[in-house]
């Protein structure tokens, strides 16, 4: 079952709060130094008072305070409400010459965004914000298409995207142009832009790139002509844009194989056709009341359970920028995900669940956190102090995102709202206090990695805590698992501020809370999260949600370390959450985590976000609320807004069938998979370049295929079926 990684970010860092079974040893525990005697100082990572030999480090003063170690006191130390306080607190910051922004209480530099950012020639570093004179030709090692093997259709257009490395193969900037080269632009032509345009002869043709006299190596692009009137084509490809051969594809009545170009043609004359694509080791895919006579299908690659693959390590939390801010040391690692929103696992982001000890301040209990955890509750209470994060098959980019705290802190913030019980959550309160403790992590990058899969083995020592020593986890000790640590060197130095519409009712029920996601889109390897944020429905004096959101303001890393100039997306959802699956210790029931969701998806190309995300006057998709099974016929009302309906059904051993179609009841009697086990309806609203597309626009071989479905959802709202009494 997906979770959504806001739920699983707050079962794992905030677990501790409301774990039982432990003694509590010292149930009075200083948090600021005015609670303990005058020659006494409050040691704010053990709750404990302490002689008093003067301070060594910040992690030993009092909130706003820092310590003066040439005196070995404790000094006041400005904290910020908004730039301008920044501005009137240190004249060094200037609006026009040295801008700044207030994150956290911290005064940052608000760097430049693009090199429209910059003056006089010079071009924007976007992992420092500073403005920098551009690269020379001799700094010049290689210049690399970064855009996967794509494939054309006579007039439909791709823009490919291009790097400069220096000899060390780290990104530079330079002020200078491509020139792009085809080998057979009858084939497949390119502009002084990159892009490229399919010509009217079918096969192939290899593009370059170059500049400062350096050539990229070619990328070979495939083109198809215009079918020819009377014939039915289905290209099937994968999502990487590789050949799919001996695919079995269904239309009508009639079942051909794709041959060795990928290719299945049929002879055909239907107005309309309903089209099944199946191959072993991939999700099967329909599409229904299509139009048209030339179709791409882009095949997703089946999770094997028996088989996983990613990296392990460790994380350096002393960056300057975070070693100040306390001993407990949180982090998560993961690897890009390949795909859109719709097929987002975001339990793959944080990896297996493994049990840990925890035995801290009092509390002591075993309990199952994610793989890609990381966490150290002080120098001597480590919970989890290396990171193994299961990942895709294929070149991926490998993130990490954490920092540090004060254990005392998050235990205050997390007990107080913990107060009443779980069933009682103040979910907005929670958030409200513990982004600020969030936005002051660092962020991590590795750029390219190829993972490969092993076999899984035996769970002999129940390391996942499940009561079975037969199922099967993933073998960390293997090569398929390299030891592979990260820095957290990237501040989280980029801010936008976010205006919500107001948050929608379902099942009759406001909701309270908004999660936004800023991720980039990196050519050929997938999403890369960069920052998580939060808007929240302050209660008014009734105790009554009424759906609006101050405007908000989100922190989050550049691209950075070798991922610039991709596309990005910032997304917004909201959920109800059913508060019976944040209790760690209670039984998880399925009802308790049904998918009940919707949420707005922002595009920005070449990633550059604006700072004011204005989404005010947009309304959320309704959800399939009536949506039911009867009779193999999934039925549901229509959804204002939206351009398609999207059936994700998983049947008992795992087995994905994905359905598209623009109606409403959807027939899966003919289905390729077995007994169905789960099935989740979607609606999803379609726009390139704020220009609203249809459901024949999507699935026509064109320049708006399934293959860009990331930057196409501007909408999306997913409603789980309750199953449970079929």
């Amino acid at each position: 079952m997906k979770k959504i990684l806001f739920l699983v970010l707050l079962s794992t860092i905030f677990i501790f709060a409301s774990c039982g079974g432990g003694t509590e040893s010292n149930p009075t525990k200083c948090t600021s130094n005015s609670e303990c005697e005058s020659n006494e100082t409050c040691n704010t990572d053990t709750g404990k008072c302490e002689e008093n030999f003067g301070c060594t480090n910040n992690r030993q003063c009092d909130a706003g305070e820092i310590c003066n170690l040439s005196t070995s006191t404790c000094e006041k130390v400005f904290i910020c409400t908004s730039a301008q306080s920044c501005y009137d607190h240190d004249s060094t910051w200037n609006a026009d010459s040295n801008p700044v922004m207030c994150v956290a209480g911290e005064c940052r530099a608000d760097g430049c965004k693009s090199n429209q950012d910059c003056t006089g020639g010079k071009l924007c570093n976007v992992a420092s914000g500073k403005c920098e004179e551009a690269a020379s030709c001799d700094n010049v090692g290689e210049v690399k298409i970064v855009t996967p093997s794509i494939v054309l259709t006579e007039g439909s257009t791709k823009e490919l995207k291009a790097i400069v490395l220096n000899s060390n193969g780290a990104p530079i900037n330079i002020n200078g142009s491509f020139t792009w080269a085809s080998t057979n632009t009858d084939i497949v032509a390119v502009d002084n832009n990159g892009v490229v345009t399919g010509g009217t002869a079918s096969g192939s043709s290899d593009i370059t790139v170059s500049i400062c006299d350096k050539t990229s190596d070619a990328l070979n692009i495939q083109n198809f002509a215009t079918v020819e009137a009377g014939k039915l084509r289905v290209i099937v490809r994968d999502v990487d844009g590789n050949k799919v051969t001996g695919a079995t594809v269904k239309a009508k009545d009639e079942t051909l194989s794709t041959d060795g170009e990928g290719v299945a043609l049929f002879d055909n004359t239907e107005a309309k056709n309903n089209i099944t694509v199946t191959k072993a080791g991939f999700q099967s895919l329909t599409f229904l009341d299509v139009e048209g006579n030339d179709i791409i299908a882009y095949l997703i690659k089946a999770v094997d359970d028996t088989k996983s693959g990613g990296f392990k390590g460790m994380f350096d939390f002393d960056h300057p920028t975070i070693k100040k801010n306390g001993l407990t040391r949180l982090g998560f690692a993961g690897a890009s995900l390949p795909g859109n929103i719709l097929d987002l696992d975001f339990g793959l982001l944080l990896g297996e669940p493994i049990m840990r000890h925890i035995d801290t301040a009092g509390i002591q209990a075993d309990i199952a956190l994610p793989s890609g955890l990381v966490l150290l509750l002080g120098d001597d209470d480590i919970v989890s102090d290396s990171y193994a994060a299961t990942a895709l098959e294929g070149d991926r980019t490998l993130w990490g995102w954490g920092g540090r705290g004060s254990l005392s802190q998050v235990l205050g913030i997390v007990q107080e709202a913990m107060d009443a019980g779980v069933e009682n959550l103040d979910m907005g309160k929670l958030l409200s206090q513990l982004m600020p403790i969030a936005e002051k992590f660092n962020h991590s990058i590795k750029a390219s990695q190829n993972i490969t899969l092993c076999p899984k083995v035996a769970d002999v020592n129940d390391i996942n805590g499940d009561q079975d020593t037969t199922d099967l986890i993933p073998d960390f000790d293997s090569s398929c698992f390299p030891t592979i640590n990260m820095t957290l060197n990237q501040p989280l130095s980029q801010m936008s501020t976010f205006k919500f519409p107001v948050l929608p009712t379902i099942e009759g029920e406001r909701a309270e809370v908004e999660i936004l996601l800023v991720s980039t889109i990196v050519e050929g390897k997938g999403m890369v999260p960069l920052g998580l944020g939060a808007g929240v429905d302050k209660k008014d004096n009734n105790d009554t949600a009424d759906g609006k959101i101050d405007d908000t303001h989100i922190v989050y890393a550049p691209q950075h370390d070798g991922i610039a100039n991709n596309d990005s997306m910032v997304v917004s959802m909201t959920m109800i959450i059913n508060k019976d699956a944040m209790n760690p210790q209670g039984e998880t029931k399925t009802e308790d985590m049904m998918v009940k969701l919707t949420g707005l998806v922002k595009f920005y190309k070449n990633g550059v976000i604006e700072d004011d995300i204005d989404m005010s006057n947009d309304t959320y998709l309704k959800l399939a609320e009536d949506a039911k099974l009867e009779n193999n016929v999934v039925t549901f009302t229509a959804i204002d807004g939206a351009t398609l309906y999207r059936l994700s059904v998983v049947d008992a051993d795992g087995n994905v069938w994905v359905v598209y179609s623009p109606n409403t009841s959807i027939s899966i009697a003919d289905k390729p998979i077995g007994s169905i086990a789960t099935i989740i309806v979607q609606a999803v609203t379609l726009s390139k370049d704020n220009v609203a597309l249809s459901y024949s626009d999507l699935l026509k071989f064109n320049s708006s295929n399934l293959d860009d479905l990331v930057r196409l959802i501007k909408k999306f709202s997913a409603y789980q079926i309750d199953l449970s009494a079929k």
